[in-house]
């Protein structure tokens, strides 16, 4: 009989073999033998051994080899990067679910997760854009500002934030921000204001002249309020106001942000509960 060692299945039947024989005698989960058998098969991960298996199988030409190396490439880096940066916040292990509910602290585990490339954020209702920082907002109190670019901030009400860490694939792993509602500000037409009945604003796209005040969007195509003498501050900003809804925070190359069906505001009907059952549930069905 072969050392077990030694073996190097190149099949998905063959790793699933393997990972029987690793889980016998030994205190490892399904999931984490499939892991293991696909590294001793040359593998990153299950999930890797999957996908480059079947890309073995699809017909290709040689001149698409090449650019799909390198997404693969990036792919592994970013869930590795991802799977880092979940595994340094303190506690989050196994299947460990954890929350914060004060501004600060909220901001100081989210900063871990900030900058281009390094995460998407997931909108009420649908879209989303990659967060490169987060801060206690200075226009409105008891909000946070979730900044794209320089010139462009989300601000929402958080109430909770959770980090759901998910054991089979830490790499699905995602933070889930709980909001309260947001008043509108006034600055467009209410329903006192116009009795044409119109759709439920879920943010507001606004220019922050500071000091808590605002002026509607126009103003910045424009650069100035209502006064073409008097531009606009330098200090200026596009900001979006976040009325109601809550936001989920991914790895780029989640299987959760690649898919179209989540660009929908999916997270936002589910819930962070549901949303952790739709994932497990995936995992569970992709590696049986």
């Amino acid at each position: 009989m072969s050392d077990i060692k030694e073996l190097r299945p190149k099949t998905i039947a063959g790793i699933k073999r393997l990972a029987k024989r690793l889980q016998f005698n030994s205190t490892l989960t399904r999931s984490a033998a499939l892991d293991a058998a696909s590294v001793q098969a040359g593998f990153q991960n299950f999930a890797h051994a999957n996908h480059a298996i079947d890309q073995a199988k699809a017909p290709s030409v040689t001149v698409q080899s090449q650019p799909m190396s390198q997404r693969e490439a990036y792919r592994a880096r970013s869930r590795a990067e991802w799977v880092e940066r979940i595994n340094g916040v303190p506690g989050a292990s196994g299947s460990a679910s954890l929350s914060w509910d004060t501004l600060p602290n909220m901001a100081r585990v989210l900063d871990a997760f900030m900058g281009s490339g390094q995460n998407h954020c997931h909108f009420p209702a649908g879209g989303g854009y990659d967060l490169t920082g987060v801060r206690l907002s200075r226009s409105e109190p008891g909000c946070l500002e979730f900044r794209v670019t320089n010139s462009l901030v989300y601000i929402g009400r958080p109430v909770r934030l959770r980090l759901e860490r998910i054991e089979a694939e830490p790499a699905e792993s995602y933070l889930y921000i709980e909001q309260m509602e947001l008043a509108e500000s006034g600055v467009y037409l209410t329903d006192e204001d116009d009795d044409t009945p119109r759709r439920i604003r879920d943010h507001e796209e606004l220019v922050d002249l500071g000091g808590g005040e605002y002026a509607e969007r126009g103003a910045w195509d424009r650069g100035f309020t209502n006064d073409p003498e008097g531009p606009l501050p330098d200090s200026a900003r596009l900001v979006n106001r976040i009325l109601r809804g809550d936001l989920m925070l991914v790895g780029k190359a989640s299987v959760w942000n690649g898919s179209g069906q989540t660009y929908n505001g999916l997270h936002n009907k589910l819930g962070s509960s549901g949303v952790r059952q739709l994932i497990e549930t995936g995992l569970a069905r992709r590696a049986a």
